[in-house]
């Protein structure tokens, strides 16, 4: 057991990453209650996957367009299929 794939770059470019080498996570666990984090964890997860965080009083109003973003991405996918 252990790790199959490693990304020692910018934090950026994780889920760029992400997406190139696996199609996107099953699921995503936010450790960090902040808007960055939920933007990562938003275009790191594939369609259908789980994002996990904790209940908290963060205002995620600026993930909306991070969110259309991905739905977008996911309905170019579901075209190339």
């Amino acid at each position: 057991m252990g790790a199959e794939e490693i990304f020692d770059g910018p934090s950026d470019q994780h889920a760029k990453w992400i997406q190139e080498k696996v199609g996107g996570v099953q699921g995503v666990v936010v450790a960090v209650p902040s808007i960055p984090a939920y933007e990562q964890a938003f275009q790191s997860v594939k369609r259908g996957g789980r994002i996990v965080a904790e209940k908290n009083s963060q205002d995620l109003s600026g993930i909306h367009n991070e969110t259309n973003k991905q739905r977008k991405i996911w309905k170019n996918q579901d075209a190339k299929i």
